[in-house]
């Protein structure tokens, strides 16, 4: 049922701005993940028998994290995006709707009192069925 529809304007409104604060502690993070990642040289690590494969493999650490927080922050900047443009296209339709209410009521109230139209008599209908045999 239509009036059983109801939009939150403020609760979606609240979703996009907990995504774009999402985004940016994402941003902070892969910030800081690159940071740790430039800081990664032969100085940092001596040259001592398995120590260089640990930093290799920290490395490669640091790389994937920072890869995965690039396609998260990738993901929460188009799904802010989404939720803004369904939000800004409902309430762009409830515009409409409402000026078209607007409309249709000032058409009633000029028109006067209304009368409805006669309804056409009931025509009563018989369903005939044949058996045959099976």
């Amino acid at each position: 049922m239509a009036a059983d529809v109801d939009l939150k304007y403020d609760l979606i409104g609240g979703s996009v701005k907990r995504l774009l604060k999402l985004h940016d502690v994402v941003e902070q993070m892969q910030r800081t993940v690159g940071a740790l990642r430039d800081r990664q040289t032969s100085a940092v690590w001596p040259n001592v028998e398995g120590l260089s494969a640990f930093a290799t493999r920290y490395r490669v650490a640091i790389n994937v994290a920072e890869d995965d927080l690039a396609s998260l922050r990738q993901e929460l900047a188009e799904a802010s995006q989404a939720l803004a443009a369904s939000l800004r296209a409902f309430e762009q339709r409830d515009a409409a709707e409402a000026d078209r209410m607007r409309t249709l009521l000032a058409a009633l109230d000029s028109a006067g009192t209304i009368t409805p139209a006669p309804s056409a008599p009931s025509v009563g209908r018989t369903a005939t069925t044949t058996r045959g045999s099976y």
